[in-house]
């Protein structure tokens, strides 16, 4: 297999992130407001319950704040995180069992209690948070339904002794049910989500392996009119991907350089072949007119939408880190860096490749010659990263 579909296959095979749904990113948002809501509620029952009774009730109500805005602020750091949120329900089950034994407002003790199962199902999730409020359902059965009931110190009107439980284990019932059933429903939208993101992602790379192989196609046409730098732009396309893989560059920006590389002599189509392949040296409007291949090349690519910037290596690759090149003498950090990487490899491949009017140089003239152009043709922290890649590529081609 030829090395260039080698690295697209290496390529194609890392993970990359896909983007994240926004679905629970609502759902979030939505729980956070709605905490904040109750919590302001719930902090102005309580005020008034110290101010005109001073009794647990006010306790309770001050909990149920602070735990509202707990999970109003800090959001998904306190929803669905086991042990911070459980330990807040856990606390709040506690003055829960303790209000309806010593509280003096047994109706608003008990009102306020039927607010449990919403507040730690949000906070806890329906795993812990149902077994945390499917337990004071047990505790009221046994309290009001037992002998126990004789030892409350707090006075209880008879019905509310008979129909508590049963009103509890309802609310709790009907909170557990909705839950549940939106839970499912927002699985099944984030599933959903998925399945789109892997079908968008699957034509997305379909499409992607389409444009490579009409761009190998273009840079083979672009190559083929010279026997002499035959494969030039898949070799400059490959040593640039090694030494983007050096700077750490990940796998959708190595495949884009990997493209924008093999288009970078694109602009040769428009350089006549008695220009291209002159066995003598060139006349000054010679080699004006061979320098026109960047412009050209920038004019060809400019509107390619399916690879966006594809025009950078073509228009810059000839630009010099100290602003001597051409066409427009940019400097150090106006050059684009995808160029700077094509503009070391293009003249690494140069050197390493017979010409019409040269043979390939030896491998430590074009290491010297490597060096000689630091911070003057070549960015110099690019080059002192490449110059290992080029050592082995030269070793390699001995061998």
């Amino acid at each position: 297999m030829d090395m260039k579909f080698k690295l697209l296959a290496i390529l194609r095979t890392i993970n990359t992130k896909p983007p994240k749904s926004r679905i629970n990113g609502a759902l979030s948002r939505a729980r956070a407001v709605g905490c904040l809501i109750l919590s302001c509620f719930f902090f102005l029952l309580s005020a008034y319950s110290f101010w005109k009774v001073r009794d647990i009730d006010g306790i309770l109500l001050l909990a149920l704040s602070l735990l509202c805005a707990a999970g109003a602020f800090f959001g998904k750091r306190l929803f669905r995180q086991g042990t911070a949120s459980i330990i807040f329900c856990v606390i709040l089950v506690g003055i829960a069992v303790c209000s309806t034994i010593w509280a003096s407002s047994h109706i608003l003790s008990m009102m306020l209690i039927l607010f449990i199962p919403t507040v730690t199902i949000s906070l806890c999730g329906i795993k812990y948070g149902s077994m945390i409020s499917g337990l004071l359902v047990l505790y009221f059965i046994v309290l009001f339904y037992s002998p126990l009931f004789d030892r409350v110190p707090s006075g209880y009107p008879a019905e509310m002794r008979i129909f508590y439980p049963i009103l509890y284990a309802i609310v709790y019932a009907a909170f557990f049910a909705y839950s549940y059933f939106q839970h499912k429903q927002l699985l099944v939208k984030s599933q959903n989500a998925q399945t789109l993101e892997k079908a968008v992602n699957a034509e997305h790379d379909k499409l992607m392996a389409m444009t490579t192989q009409t761009i190998l196609s273009i840079s083979n046409a672009v190559d083929a009119r010279d026997t002499y730098t035959k494969r030039h732009s898949s070799r400059v396309a490959e040593y640039s991907v090694m030494l983007a893989t050096e700077l750490g560059w990940d796998s959708r920006r190595l495949e884009r350089l990997y493209n924008i590389a093999l288009l970078h002599d694109i602009g040769k189509i428009g350089v006549s072949d008695s220009i291209l392949n002159k066995h003598s040296s060139l006349t000054d409007e010679e080699y004006e007119a061979i320098k026109q291949h960047t412009v050209i090349g920038g004019e060809i690519l400019k509107d390619l939408t399916l690879l966006p910037n594809a025009s950078i290596g073509a228009i810059s690759h000839h630009e010099r880190y100290d602003g001597t090149g051409y066409p427009y003498g940019l400097k150090g950090s106006q050059i684009p860096l995808e160029a700077r990487i094509i503009g070391i490899t293009d003249a690494f491949d140069a050197m390493n490749s017979s010409r019409v009017y040269r043979n390939k140089m030896m491998a430590k003239d074009i290491l010297q010659e490597l060096q000689s152009g630091r911070g003057r043709q070549f960015d110099p922290e690019l080059l002192d990263k490449f110059l290992p890649i080029a050592e082995r590529i030269l070793e390699s081609n001995v061998i």
